[in-house]
């Protein structure tokens, strides 16, 4: 989930340095406003489900702060239930409107009579990702610098992803358990999609907009905001040039012009935004999209993909030969140390250890290969 700031570009145009107008001030309050629009709008939102065995599904973890780019804000929301997205989205549009009330008290006052030509508002776009099969999780380099420059950049990262996801993220959602990052094709694609965003257009991703239209069939109360239809866009790098389908929700002030052009169009149906999609991750965009899935999902969208099962049982095999690695490095290095204290050296120090008897040890359960068997790749 993006909120950016419209109209802070030209507020800090030097034109307007001798307008004595603390730019940064503003966007720092903006920042905070977020933060705090996010967790008031969501506490007052799970308020609303007091009784978690009644629906223990439809809110999970509160959405967590992610990072900002310039005058942008980001966030994101786990989803362990594809109705959870509908909520997300109710809470992200009313902490907005929390949002647009301060900076249209910026636009009022201090901003007035100095600057009338600038009008602070906001834009947002919204998108989801499947994790972690086609997209990733990273964890930043900024705390890893002086393990980076040791060279085994595999190891670091691989060590430092583990630690992250050993230790939880705080339950209020305001803030990251490590510093980490997102990337993959979907992460792309909306990064992409903040582009076409407006002051009017809250853009969704082609598997958001499915989503939202899928799980209001059985749950009308779920944000009953009309989803309108652009068209399809060419987005740079993505799909192979193809062009993607661009779908949004209002996101104006009600009382404003574009709420009212809103009103004057025909959104589209949720039947039609199924249809649509469903042609499109069957019959054009097979080879590089899925319907969204979410394993174990109360709301419906359970269609697992053959390739994630077959991904998954990879994945899974990768992860035990890494485990019982780990366990023979461990044996053979206590092994060793042990060695080392019994000739009356004590324990000797890593550089100390004889490389070719640990080699031997680590490699010990390994059976070797035939001459005309080709070199198993190796794992970084």
């Amino acid at each position: 989930m993006s909120v950016d700031v419209v109209g802070s570009t030209k507020l800090k145009q030097p034109e307007f340095l001798s307008k004595q107008i603390d730019w940064l001030d503003i966007l720092q309050r903006f920042y905070g406003e977020t933060v705090e629009a996010v967790q008031t709008e969501w506490l007052a939102l799970r308020a609303l489900f007091p009784d978690p065995a009644t629906h223990p599904d439809f809110l999970g973890d509160p959405p967590q702060f992610w990072k900002t780019v310039g005058d942008e804000v980001l966030y994101y929301k786990d989803l362990t239930d594809s109705r959870q997205l509908a909520l997300a989205l109710e809470c992200w549009k009313k902490a907005l409107t929390r949002v647009r009330t301060f900076l249209y008290k910026q636009n009022e006052g201090a901003l007035k009579d100095a600057v009338p030509e600038v009008k602070l508002d906001v834009k947002s776009a919204v998108w989801t990702a499947g994790f972690p099969w086609r997209n990733k999780t990273i964890v930043s380099p900024s705390g890893l610098l002086n393990e980076l420059c040791k060279g085994d950049y595999a190891e670091v990262f691989q060590n430092a992803h583990e630690k992250a996801h050993r230790e939880p993220a705080p339950g209020d959602g305001t803030g990251a358990r490590v510093e980490f990052d997102f990337i993959g094709p979907g992460i792309d694609i909306g990064f992409r999609l903040c582009g076409f965003a407006t002051v009017q257009k809250m853009v969704l991703s082609m598997d958001a907009a499915y989503i939202l239209a899928a799980v209001r069939g059985a749950n009308a109360f779920l944000l009953p905001e009309p989803l309108y239809y652009d068209g399809r866009i060419p987005l740079k790098g993505v799909f192979a040039g193809r062009e993607y389908p661009l779908f949004w929700i209002d996101n104006s002030h009600p009382d404003s012009f574009e709420a009212k052009e809103s009103r004057a169009r025909h959104p589209i149906s949720d039947t039609d935004v199924l249809r649509f999609c469903e042609t499109f991750y069957k019959e054009f965009y097979n080879l590089f999209t899925h319907r969204p899935f979410i394993v174990g999902d109360h709301g419906g969208l359970t269609a697992i993909p053959d390739d994630f099962d077959r991904w998954m049982g990879v994945q899974v095999a990768q992860y035990e030969e890494r485990r019982k690695e780990g366990e023979r490095r461990q044996q053979a290095e206590q092994e060793l140390t042990r060695a080392g204290a019994s000739r009356g050296g004590g324990a000797r120090q890593p550089a100390a250890i004889d490389v070719n008897e640990l080699k031997q040890r680590l490699t010990r359960d390994i059976a070797p290969q035939a001459e005309d068997e080709p070199e198993a790749p190796k794992k970084t």
